[in-house]
């Protein structure tokens, strides 16, 4: 296993550098000391031996650019020498007087940008000279290029706002499948973006096209979405069990019993309540919006988990009628979706509750369709019972059911894939979701591999570029749009199989309105339940504010979370 060494001169930016060392190498912690960081699995010192460069271009005194530089050095001295040069070294075949000697690269990225460059496009460039060096010398390249952070798709939004290309006729005028290019005036931001994501970030053809695609339709989407309304997310933490790769931060809500969950739906209320009474005292008050940061109306409601149909039919319906009859000021059209998750869970009493709160959104999410991986994974239901629960669904007249695929679980091939994908068509969803696995840090997965591998093979094994895994994706993409579902919602998993993405697809692209102004940052969100994270969006800057991870914790502090919203959204901007 590789060990790599980087040093930083001119420059403390450490972030980009270690997003783009988890790229390669994983799971791996990155060790930094002073200007050097280094990823170790114990082994003795290897290369590569990199150094990342900041430099100022001056004249007369004054800052007229920056140069941003990437360079491979043979070995360690080499290397540290050239960090500890504040002069620029020369390239290969230039000249150095004696005064400025010092070792020589075998390998430069480099590139001149304006003084006045933005950080975070200079982060940007910092990640992109080194996802270049690294590729060069693992021989391993990403299909998201050095595009690391979870949302590729805000490059693509800011690429097509800079071509004036988000307007209505550009959001109608889709890519398609990798395989077409857009046509007319409407088209011509899509291939700006397009080519720019290829050759600016060593994003792959398909994948560019992918986000440009998607981005074009969460565009389409928001504008149904006022940015001055929010959403509600209500937490659930209750599951039947407890799935391999789940990241659940303890067993407290798997198989939980029903005293539990009704003290949870008590204190869980009492926030709501509690946040409802200060919304509306506020708008008593007469401020229009109710006060400086509070939201103007209610557009979305998403009940997310955890599985929120693993609460019995009575505390459900006590839930969603004392949500109903909260004061929060809903807009004319509010969107409810109900991520039920697993159809086991799925009754015909469960269900009439939903459709008689107004719930118009649900999530039916097998994850395969192969009934022994479902064992494997540690799923309690069959393939048989999620074609139960989608009819059941149909027949009490959901229209609009999504199902939840997941790419690359342990010992399927493309062959179960698309048998997965094939059955789920087959029931004729409204949206299919498709997830990449990943390894999540507190997951039984992760706890086997650490006891079943090195780290070298850990990393080898979930880090190296996945060509089966982005087959299936492919795969998927191309089977969903030739059915008439269209990606509208995309985003990345920090620890994603070959680093690849998730994708939602919808009928015509119209898909969740939660979904989109959640990932987007761009619609605030209110949240409420265990671990439930909060968002206020502003013009200038986007606020968090996150309820306690404790299930017992949150029992003893309801108005407590109720009060750290209030006072999220009631400050200043």
């Amino acid at each position: 296993m590789i060990l790599a060494n980087i040093w930083l001169s001119g420059h403390q930016d450490s972030y980009p550098v270690c997003d783009i060392l988890r790229l390669f190498y994983g799971q791996a912690k990155p060790i930094q000391t002073g200007s050097k960081i280094q990823i170790s699995n114990g082994q003795a010192e290897q290369p590569p031996f990199l150094v990342s460069r900041l430099e100022q271009v001056t004249s007369d005194g004054t800052i007229t650019g920056l140069w941003v530089r990437t360079e491979l050095y043979p070995d360690r001295m080499s290397a540290e020498t050239a960090a500890a040069c504040r002069r620029l070294p020369a390239l290969p075949g230039g000249t150095q007087t004696d005064t400025e000697k010092q070792p020589i690269p075998t390998t430069t990225f480099q590139a001149e940008l304006a003084a006045a460059t933005e950080p975070r496009l200079l982060r940007r460039e910092i990640k992109r000279q080194l996802y270049l060096a690294l590729r060069q010398y693992t021989g391993h390249a990403y299909p998201w290029g050095s595009l690391t952070g979870i949302k590729p798709t805000y490059i693509a939004q800011e690429l097509l706002a800079g071509y004036g290309g988000c307007g209505p006729d550009a959001a109608r005028a889709p890519i398609k499948s990798g395989r077409e290019e857009p046509e007319g005036a409407a088209g011509a931001g899509a291939s700006f973006a397009v080519s720019r994501l290829e050759q600016a970030y060593s994003v792959s053809l398909g994948k560019a096209r992918l986000a440009v695609e998607t981005a074009l339709r969460e565009a389409q989407l928001l504008r149904q979405f006022d940015t001055q309304d929010a959403a509600l997310y209500i937490h659930i933490p209750f599951c039947p069990s407890r799935c391999f790769y789940c990241s659940f931060s303890s067993e407290e809500g798997i198989d939980s019993p029903e005293p539990l969950m009704r003290s949870y739906v008590q204190a869980l209320t009492s926030e709501l309540e509690l946040t409802a009474a200060a919304w509306a005292r506020a708008s008593q008050a007469g401020r229009q919006p109710a006060a400086p940061g509070f939201p103007r109306l209610v557009r979305a409601i998403y009940f997310g988990g955890g599985t929120p149909s693993a609460l019995p039919p009575a505390l459900l319906e006590e839930l969603l009628s004392r949500l109903e009859a909260l004061p929060f000021p809903y807009a004319s059209q509010v969107e409810r979706t109900f991520e039920a998750g697993r159809p086991d869970t799925l009754t015909p009493a469960k269900l009439e509750i939903l459709r008689a709160h107004h719930f118009d959104h649900i999530s039916v999410n097998p994850q395969t369709m192969k009934d022994a991986t479902l064992q494997k994974i540690g799923r309690r239901h069959t393939a048989a019972q999620v074609r139960e629960a989608v009819a059941l669904c149909h027949s009490l007249g959901f229209d609009h059911i999504n199902m939840d695929l997941i790419a690359g679980l342990p010992g399927e091939t493309e062959a179960d894939f698309e048998h997965s994908l094939t059955a789920c068509l087959a029931l004729q969803p409204y949206g299919v979701s498709v997830h990449t696995l990943a390894v999540k840090r507190s997951s039984r997965w992760q706890s086997e591999l650490d006891q079943k591998h090195t780290m070298a093979q850990r990393l080898a094994l979930l880090h190296q570029p996945s060509r089966m895994v982005a087959a299936m994706l492919d795969q998927a993409w191309q089977r969903l749009e030739a059915a008439g579902l269209l990606p509208y919602y995309l985003y990345r998993q920090k620890d994603g199989l070959g680093g690849l993405e998730n994708v939602s697809y919808a009928r015509g692209g119209q898909g969740s309105l939660y979904n989109v102004a959640m990932m987007t940052d761009s619609r605030s969100v209110l949240g409420f339940g265990a671990a439930a994270m909060s968002k206020r969006v502003s013009p200038n800057q986007v606020e968090r504010k996150a309820n306690v991870r404790s299930l017992q914790a949150y029992l003893q502090r309801p108005a407590e979370m109720a009060q750290r919203k209030t006072a999220l959204f009631s400050a200043a901007d």
